[in-house]
Parts: C-alpha cells; sequence; structure tokens
C-alpha cells in the first residue's frame, strides 16, 4: 500500500470513531495549549527582562575602565594602560562593531550669569558618535576638524544654577521644566578654577570659549549629562588642567600625572549584536581590563528567572503527557475493537509495516491535529492575558516596559505542532506494535 492510501485509510477510520476521535484530540489540544502557554509566559519575562536593561542603556555596549583606576599599589595589571594600543586590540576581536577610547574632565562653565559648577566635558572620536547611536536634535555631530566646538547631552543645559540665588530649583526635562540657558545662542565660557562665574571671583588664568554646534536626542543615563568634544581637545584640556593643578599645589614633578592625562578614562565597545557582547566582555576582561555591561545585568534577570521558566514548562509537559496517555489509551483501545479487520488485512497480503504505519499515523494526526487546535487555544489565551489587567514578570524599578504577559514567537507555534505529532507517534508505537503481533487466523475468528 502507498503512503497516500495509509493516509487516506487512517483519517477514514478516525472519522468512523468521531465522539473518541473528538474527545483524545481535546486532550492533546489542551495539553499542546498548556506547554505554549507555560512557555510563552517565560518568553515574556525574559522579553520584559531585555526591554527594562535597555532603558538603562544600550544592551549591545560595553564600558571599559582601567584595571587599576582607583590607584591601589597592589592591584593586580596596575601598569596596564587603556590607551589607544588597548582600543586597536579591543577593534580587532570578533563581533566589534566600534570601538572608541573617552576622556572625562569636569570644568567650570560659565553662560551670562548662570553658571554650571561641575560641567562633565567628554572627548570621544566624531566618527564614533554615529556608530554609538547618537542622533542630533539639533544642529550636526562633531567632526574631524571641530576645535573648541561641542554638541550637548539633552541633559546638560538644565544642570545651570544663578550663582546669587540662595535657593536652587533643581531642574528636569522629566518635570517638563525649560533650562535657564539656551545653549545654542548663549555665550559660554569655562575653566579649570572652580571659583570662576561666581560673584567678586577674580580669574588668575585666561577662561576658554565654548562653541556649541548641535543637541543629542535623548538616549540614555550614560551619554546625556554629557557635553561633547573632539577627545583631541579635550586631552589638551586635560593635559592644562593638570598643569594648572600643578602650578598651584607646587608639584615639580608632573610626569606621571601627565601620563593620566594623555591616557583613555574609559573606552565604549559595541557589539554587533547580543551575543557577541558576551564573548567580547569575557576576552576583554581576560586582557585585564575592568568592563561595565547591561548584558550582565540582564543575564543576571535571565538566571534569576530561570526555574521559573523550568517550573512552568514542567507544568505543560505534564499536561501533554496527560494527552500522549490518552492517545496510547484509544489506540490500544482500536486495536482490540479491530482485531478481525486487522486479521483480514494480514490474509489478503496486507505487509506487516503497512499495518503498523496504519496505526501509527493514526496516532501522528490525533497529535498534529490536536497540535493546530492547540495553537489556536493557545494564541486565544495568549491574546486574553496580554489584554487583561494581569502582568507577570513586569520590569519593576519605575520603568516602562512591555505590558505583555504572554509572548508566543512563531517558532513556537511550529514546534508545538511538531512535537504533539511526534507525541502522537511515539504513544501509538505500542499499539501498532500489538497490532502487528496479533495471528491472522487467531483475529479472524474473533467477533
Amino acid at each position: 500500500m502507498s503512503n497516500q492510501d495509509l493516509v487516506l485509510m487512517a483519517i477514514r477510520n478516525l472519522f468512523k470513531r468521531k465522539l473518541r476521535t473528538i474527545l483524545t484530540v481535546s486532550g492533546v489540544m489542551i495539553g499542546a495549549a498548556a506547554i505554549v502557554i507555560m512557555i510563552s509566559l517565560g518568553i515574556a519575562i525574559n522579553e520584559n527582562h531585555e526591554e527594562m536593561v535597555s532603558q538603562w542603556g544600550d544592551i549591545r555596549l560595553i564600558t571599559v575602565f582601567p584595571p587599576n583606576q582607583w590607584g591601589w599599589d597592589d592591584a593586580p595589571n596596575r601598569d596596564l594602560k587603556l590607551d589607544r594600543d588597548a582600543v586597536e586590540q579591543f577593534r580587532r576581536l570578533d563581533g566589534v562593531s566600534v570601538a572608541t577610547g573617552v576622556i572625562d574632565m569636569n570644568v567650570t562653565a560659565r553662560a551670562g550669569r548662570f553658571v554650571h559648577s561641575w560641567l562633565p566635558l567628554r572627548g570621544i572620536e566624531p566618527e564614533a558618535m554615529e556608530a554609538l547611536g547618537l542622533v542630533p536634535s539639533d544642529g550636526r555631530l562633531l567632526e574631524d576638524s571641530d576645535r573648541m566646538q561641542a554638541v550637548f547631552g539633552i541633559d546638560s543645559p538644565f544642570e545651570f544654577r544663578d550663582p546669587n540665588s540662595r535657593h536652587w530649583t533643581w531642574l528636569s526635562r522629566f518635570n517638563g521644566d525649560e533650562p535657564l540657558v539656551d545653549v545654542s545662542s548663549a555665550r559660554m565660557q569655562f575653566s579649570f578654577e572652580w571659583g570662576f562665574g561666581q560673584a567678586g571671583f577674580t580669574s588668575s588664568m585666561r577662561p576658554f570659549n565654548l562653541t556649541y554646534v548641535g543637541m543629542l536626542e535623548e538616549k540614555d543615563w550614560n551619554f546625556d549629562r554629557f557635553v561633547y568634544m573632539h577627545i583631541d581637545e579635550v586631552r589638551q584640556l586635560r593635559i592644562a588642567q593638570m598643569n594648572f593643578e600643578n602650578q598651584q599645589q607646587g608639584n615639580s614633578n608632573p610626569t606621571n600625572r601627565r601620563n593620566q592625562a594623555v591616557d583613555y578614562s574609559m573606552a565604549y565597545v559595541q557589539g554587533v549584536d547580543i551575543n557577541a557582547v558576551r564573548s567580547i566582555n569575557d576576552a576583554i576582561r581576560e586582557m585585564g581590563f575592568d568592563t561595565i555591561s547591561m548584558i550582565e545585568t540582564l543575564d543576571f534577570l535571565s538566571e534569576s528567572s530561570r526555574d521559573l521558566e523550568r517550573l512552568l514548562g514542567a507544568i505543560g509537559g505534564v499536561s501533554l503527557f496527560i494527552a500522549a496517555i490518552g492517545i496510547a489509551n484509544t489506540m490500544i483501545m482500536s486495536t482490540y475493537e479491530r482485531t478481525r479487520e486487522i486479521g483480514v488485512m494480514k490474509v489478503i497480503g496486507a505487509k506487516i509495516k503497512d499495518i503498523r504505519k496504519l496505526f501509527l499515523i493514526e496516532a501522528m494526526l490525533i497529535g498534529f491535529i490536536g497540535g493546530i487546535f492547540g495553537s489556536g487555544l493557545s494564541f486565544l489565551v495568549s491574546y486574553i492575558l496580554n489584554n487583561s489587567q494581569m502582568t507577570l514578570g513586569t520590569t519593576g524599578w519605575g520603568m516602562e516596559g512591555s505590558s505583555n504577559t504572554s509572548s508566543i514567537p512563531l517558532w513556537l507555534y511550529g514546534a508545538a505542532l511538531i512535537f504533539s505529532a511526534v507525541i502522537g507517534l511515539i504513544a501509538g508505537f505500542l499499539p501498532a506494535r500489538r497490532a502487528t503481533r496479533l495471528s491472522a487466523l487467531s483475529a479472524i475468528r474473533t467477533e
């Protein structure tokens, strides 16, 4: 018999006992829907975690620090430098999309009568800004030819204060406030002297002029509060700051501090995807550098929810196992009821393998059809969960995350269909084996 004939015969046999088939298929449907829903709850928790962590910062971004940034004499790798050579090593790692050194420093800035007493300047390579996802909302990004020109993070203008005011109001764009200074038009200067801009202060050095060229769109707290300048400019400013402080302190041997000014404060390394970030992070740590990556936070949260996922999957698996027992019971009863039919098939020349295939196909069809209806039921339950007031695995920490309680990707539907069919096939093995072992003459004499 051809496979097509066997399939058609199996379908006819299932329709002969409609009620039993419907009940068995219903059991598989509930089991398949249960395991899909349970797995979808775990997937939704992980998606919520990923969305929450992405709001804290770019998941693909690794922040690299010098191994001895606190200056401890007994720290390991204390002589390892975070410099151009180190960043070039980072660029050569597999999966790296961008690597750039960063030099940070703080100055006191003045715009008209308003003062920013701790303006964070960040030196960065201009070509790395776009690669890091920095987008201008006004003006443009930095260019290689820029000198004493700056791009402002969206939060940086809110830190300007009136030094003559007794009560400073802490402004924030999250409260709908407007900054006191329009940095795009104000004349801005900055100095290394902390009293710069205060009433009655007499400066001992000439202040630097700062020209606005752009404002960045919101990204995250790692980027929004900084004022960005060309890294070569900030390096020279940092050297000048070190020299000024050495003069103020009477330091006659500024070599070490000057070397510190030339090295990077930190570096940004971005991976092409999440999987690449893990291997890159491990490789940089093996070099001896310290790293911070949001992927570590995501992995920690995922690990903490893994036990819950296993529990949910096990509950769904039990439901499908019970459905498999139902399939096996149905097929075994079918062999008892069709003993005479099996004997006739053997007498007229049906091959043993065809009889085995027939019962296996019937069992597999029950599992497959149950999987189809189970997938539809799981879609309906998932829709109800996502549009009800229930929340499972919410992001917390005051972050706006996904409100989905259940998330079913397409691959899960496909896996449910295949798994249900395989379960049916396995459940039909013993009934098919019994059918092939029946004696033809005894089966014919059976009433």
